[in-house]
């Protein structure tokens, strides 16, 4: 009984630390993504469209992890 609860015990903290993996994960590619853009519109000079920008992101973000 001890080790099957010992057991579940570990298997939750193993889900818990994915999700917060996942969690941070998203957060960090959506820093990335707005400091990206904010670089790209102090380069240019002007606003750029904000979800073009974003798109782009994603897809580069993306790559990088296939690779």
């Amino acid at each position: 009984r001890a080790e099957q609860q010992a057991a579940e015990i570990v298997a939750k903290a193993r889900e818990e630390a994915q999700a917060e993996r996942a969690r941070a994960l998203a957060e960090a590619r959506r820093e990335v993504a707005n400091l990206s853009i904010d670089l790209a519109e102090r380069v240019v000079g002007e606003a750029l469209d904000r979800e073009a920008q974003l798109g782009l992101v994603e897809r580069y973000i993306a790559e990088l992890e296939s690779k």
